[in-house]
């Protein structure tokens, strides 16, 4: 069986480079978005830090405080005999009203339980109980053989201490919680016919939370070298992958947010606060699809600078004196520590994925300098008045000068091959080739 002919590798391989680059920046655009969600899902149920930032948001938030105070009195009438402090403040003649005055005062105690949980002691009191619920969570799910206030293997909210608190601080004798319920104020958060599943998901979480970033960078990078002479069209194609990608997460922040407090399915008295909770605990969230917008943004400047438009020559035309390397080495070395100081990215306060995305930042803008020197070279604008030039910029001048020097008539075969293999790689459309092989053949 003899192997294709040039022409016929050309035709099979560039209609496959054509299709092959927008279907992997497609994949990349998706574990993008998939990356946002394992990185703030990762943060959020692991991280003791992102936890205890987001647990003093949503204790402080005034629906979630109302729904709180709520619960709490819920379970001091439940279990407390609160008739009985009221008939010892009564004449003997008015026992009766015991029962009666205590469910008035219901209202009144409810206000003083909103006020409380304000109280700094409280708060304090309402964080801890998070934290060390979290704590021993991620303990349970990483198979450390944590116990603690898990029972058999049921992790538990334990409210009981701010109960006590809220119950002194609106004036209640502290002698009559003493003897509470065991299950006085404790909330279940996960049943220990759920810790497998749970085990499950937390591993995939965690190996989502590396694998998705790099996968990403992977088929971007394979997207790229699969674009051959297309590569500023395959980039600009990414960034709007991208930006598609960062609208998509408040979408999806909403839609997972219904059915996570569906499968919850509060009663309508604490749904607002869960709500307020699940907004709260998505902060981040916003925050990643807001950096991944960003970032596309900033490709799709960079490509629109890089193109041929006559806006983008006259742009690149400017920028040609901060590109001696004098200059664009110093301009590039103070970007990189202003982004580190600024991070006004959450990405850029994690090492890694600030490396990352410096060393991609420092990549395009080199590229960019270098094609701005080329187009100088070829105006005999290079290097610019007070300029110097580098070893890569004298070996781009050398370059210039050979092909001026060595300059003669083409063969017109060659010509046309490349014509021919430019517009297999839909570099030339149809008019433009059928242009390019009148003025060949016509010598033109």
């Amino acid at each position: 069986m003899t192997a294709p002919s040039a022409p016929a590798r050309r035709a099979l391989v560039g209609p496959l480079r054509r299709v092959g680059a927008p279907i992997l920046v497609v994949l990349a655009a998706l574990c993008a978005l998939l990356s946002v969600f394992a990185i703030w899902a990762n943060r959020q149920a692991v991280e003791d830090a992102g936890w205890r930032a987001t647990s003093e948001q949503i204790t402080s938030d005034p629906d979630v405080q109302q729904a709180l105070a709520r619960y709490l009195v819920d379970e001091l009438y439940a279990n407390v005999d609160l008739a009985a402090l009221v008939e010892k403040t009564l004449p003997k003649s008015l026992d009766a009203l015991a029962i009666p005055a205590t469910g008035a005062l219901r209202g009144l105690i409810e206000r003083g339980a909103g006020d409380a949980l304000r109280h700094p002691r409280v708060q304090g009191l309402l964080e801890q109980a998070l934290v060390d619920a979290h704590a021993t969570a991620v303990r349970i799910l990483r198979e450390q053989g944590a116990t603690i206030e898990t029972g058999d293997g049921t992790v538990i909210l334990n409210l009981q201490q701010v109960l006590i608190g809220v119950a002194e601080q609106v004036g209640i004798d502290g002698k009559l919680l003493t003897s509470l319920p065991a299950d006085t104020g404790r909330i279940e958060l996960l049943r220990s016919d759920q810790l497998r599943s749970a085990q499950t998901g937390l591993r995939l979480l965690e190996r989502l939370a590396v694998v998705m970033p790099l996968l990403t960078v992977a088929l971007l990078a394979a997207a790229l070298w699969v674009a051959d002479r297309r590569r500023r069209e395959t980039l600009r194609l990414a960034g709007l992958a991208f930006l598609v990608a960062a609208l998509a997460v408040p979408v999806l922040r909403t839609w997972t947010g219904n059915l996570v407090i569906d499968a919850i399915d509060p009663s309508p008295t604490y749904l607002t606060a869960a709500r307020d909770a699940w907004d709260i605990s998505t902060a981040m969230l916003v925050e990643a699809g807001q950096a991944l917008g960003l970032y596309a943004i900033l490709i799709l400047v960079g490509t629109t600078l890089l193109g041929p438009t006559r806006l983008a020559h006259a742009t690149r035309a400017k920028l040609r004196r901060i590109c001696a390397p004098q200059i664009a080495y110093p301009l590039a070395a103070l970007i990189v520590v202003g982004l580190v100081w600024w991070s006004p990215t959450a990405g850029l306060r994690r090492p890694a994925i600030a490396v990352t995305l410096i060393a991609l930042l420092l990549i395009g803008l080199e590229v960019s300098r270098r094609q701005i020197i080329r187009e100088a070279l070829a105006a005999g604008a290079w290097p610019p008045r007070g300029g110097e030039l580098s070893v890569a910029d004298v070996g781009e001048a050398v370059t210039a000068r050979l092909k001026t020097l060595t300059h003669r008539q083409p063969d017109r075969l060659a010509e046309l091959e490349r014509a021919h293999r430019l517009h297999d790689d839909g570099v030339l459309s149809d008019e433009e080739f059928a242009a390019e092989k009148r003025r060949i053949l016509g010598g033109d």
